[in-house]
């Protein structure tokens, strides 16, 4: 067995990472996959949520919470069908070349911007 992998993660008083975020997360499943391909099973996962701010205020020691998973064969599958599904997006879009843009946050920082506008007439958010 391979080492146990630790995902370090950072909230503010918000509360940020919970245990459900920690369930939900592909984060475990791609590197567990990633050490069995390298022949390198991990023995297990951790996720290391720290807390630096509490309010305006930075803490002098962090709090840190441990959440351990376990990633099953179902999560397994599961992830490798949903990239079955990316790629096939891919491909379509690659032989196509036609795509529609799927505005969200990520626009932001995106350098198609001005392509985006010009190409589909409309803008994403700001």
């Amino acid at each position: 067995m391979g080492p146990c992998i630790v995902d370090v993660k950072t909230t503010g008083k918000s509360g940020g990472w919970k245990g459900s975020d920690v369930e939900a997360s592909w984060d475990p499943v791609i590197y567990d996959l990633a050490m069995h391909a390298a022949n390198e099973p991990p023995s297990g996962f951790e996720f290391h949520v720290s807390r630096h701010k509490n309010g305006a205020n930075w803490m002098k020691q962090p709090k840190t919470q441990v959440f351990p998973v376990s990633v099953t064969q179902a999560m397994r599958d599961g992830l490798l069908k949903l990239l079955l599904r990316f790629k096939a997006k891919n491909d379509y879009i690659l032989e196509t070349g036609v795509t529609v843009p799927n505005y969200g946050w990520m626009c932001k920082g995106c350098g198609f911007r001005t392509l985006c506008r010009k190409d589909f007439g409309r803008n994403p958010p700001q």
